[in-house]
């Protein structure tokens, strides 16, 4: 979901990551609010914990974005962002997702509103009246609904979760790559692994 800083910054790092390790990367967008009401935890889980740990959890998120080269990460203008748009438009269009994350994460566009998506999706190239028209087919709809639902499922608790291979395994956070690294190592061992 793009509303997830913790997941932009893992949108940064998983292509590096696949690629290392010879992966096919495959996005399933879902709806992280879904999830969340699904499971009982706050729509902004870092706006119901106490000061002291939110201030940490910002702490912490700018360490994460000095190891990962000077990520200049800001909140985007509106947050939270709407996001089930933008997320019906990346299962119509895949391409879109490393754009979408920066538009939000670094450049604060509110890409939860139509009409800057719609500018977004224009100024870097693509066909936005086609994409925003395709993604409000039922279709569309239907997958984003079954994914967030699967993520249940399968327990999935936030965003960014990586799965390899579609082990029973769900790795959660941006910050657990390095698990995810060693999934990956051990499946090309096998044959040619998917993240």
């Amino acid at each position: 979901d793009f509303s997830s800083p913790w997941s932009f910054l893992g949108s940064l790092q998983a292509p590096k990551l696949a690629a290392a390790h010879g992966a096919r990367l495959v996005y399933r967008p879902i709806l992280l609010g879904a999830l969340f009401r699904a499971i009982g935890t706050p729509n902004v889980p870092m706006l119901a914990i106490p000061e002291v740990k939110r201030a940490y959890g910002s702490l912490d998120m700018g360490d994460w974005c000095r190891w990962y080269g000077g990520v200049q990460l800001q909140f985007p203008e509106g947050f939270p962002i709407r996001t089930v748009l933008p997320l019906r438009v990346s299962i119509v269009e895949p391409q879109v997702v490393p754009m979408l994350y920066e538009a939000a994460w670094i450049h604060r566009h509110n890409i939860g509103d139509e009409s800057v998506l719609r500018q977004v999706l224009t100024e870097a190239g693509f066909n936005a009246d086609r994409l925003v028209q395709a993604a409000s087919a039922q279709h569309i709809k239907d997958e984003l609904k079954a994914n967030t639902d699967l993520a249940e499922k399968e327990g999935a608790c936030g965003v960014p979760t990586f799965q390899v291979d579609d082990s029973d395994e769900l790795i959660w956070g941006q910050d657990n790559l390095n698990v995810v690294s060693d999934m990956l190592a051990e499946a090309s061992k096998r044959r040619s692994p998917r993240l």
